[in-house]
């Protein structure tokens, strides 16, 4: 079974542990179902990509490793946005932004999809554009995600019962899986990168 399989699993669980404590009376399980998760997708980020060191620094593993990292980035954003529809839209929660963060997220994770198969397509002999471009936005994308765990940390949002209560989990379990997979693609972008690369 592929690391992508193994992720794809974890956020299936997620979500549907999610929606199944998507009440005021389970908050506490529905944190602890996205906290979960999102480790989940980090830890196989860990993995796979540890695995993927293996073959020593080359453009080609390099390569291998942007692509793999990027899908699994989609996965987690996949997640986040079908988990936040399935809680607000398949059970009595309510939050009139829901549909607008799921969308977002979704979108986000269909970019890191064409990000990855950009990078995929490219000539390794060739153009390596992408490959410089990814660690780039790996950096931005964890600050971002670091900002609103941070954010919602200090806020007071993840102890107040309002109607977005469920989405904070998704969204502070997801920032923190992104922090994580950001800073584990950076360190493969370096550990794989040739020499005089």
């Amino acid at each position: 079974m592929s690391w992508l399989t193994f992720a794809g699993l974890a956020a299936l669980a997620g979500m549907l542990a999610m929606i199944a404590t998507a009440s005021p009376e389970l908050a506490g399980a529905n944190a602890v179902a996205a906290v979960a998760t999102g480790g989940a997708l980090a830890l196989i980020a860990l993995g796979a990509n540890l695995a993927l060191w293996r073959a020593g620094a080359g453009i080609a593993p390099m390569r291998a490793a942007a692509v793999l990292n990027g899908r699994l980035m989609a996965v987690a954003y996949f997640w986040g946005g079908l988990a936040m529809a399935g809680m607000y839209y398949l059970t009595d929660l309510s939050w009139y932004h829901a549909y607008q963060y799921a969308i977002y997220m979704a979108a986000l994770g269909a970019l890191c999809l064409a990000m990855a198969g950009r990078i995929a397509a490219i000539d390794i002999a060739g153009r390596t554009r992408p490959l410089r471009t990814g660690p780039a936005l790996a950096v931005f994308q964890g600050l971002v995600m670091a900002g609103i765990a941070i954010y919602l940390a200090r806020s007071g949002k993840l102890q107040a019962m309002r109607p977005d209560w469920a989405a904070n989990h998704v969204f502070l379990a997801g920032a923190l899986a992104l922090v994580a997979m950001s800073t584990i693609s950076l360190a493969s972008h370096h550990r794989l990168k040739p020499a005089r690369g």
